[in-house]
């Protein structure tokens, strides 16, 4: 976890435990693996209202993950250089 401007950002590594974001509030953003956030669903934990904003990583090149383009709390690091905009 770490303050930046006041913001709260969650930052996972590479746990495979998501009892430890489950048990945050109030997040601004939250850099997970996408194997947290299918635990935490198989967990039946709302995890939307955990963080304002996912930055999603760890997703392999055979993996099919799509999202709803209209979804913006959920951003998917897919690509070398990605940017991530925090403002404060």
């Amino acid at each position: 976890m770490a303050t930046w401007h006041g913001k709260k950002i969650f930052l996972s590594g590479d746990t495979t435990n998501s009892e430890t974001i489950a048990s945050q509030t109030d997040l601004d953003l939250a850099f997970v693996p996408i194997w947290l956030l299918m635990d935490i669903e198989e967990k039946n934990v709302d995890f939307k209202i955990l963080s304002k904003k996912y930055a999603i990583y760890h997703i392999g090149r055979n993996d099919k993950i799509t999202l709803d383009e209209k979804d913006f709390q959920l951003k998917l690091l897919d690509k070398q250089g990605d940017v991530i905009t925090i403002a404060y």
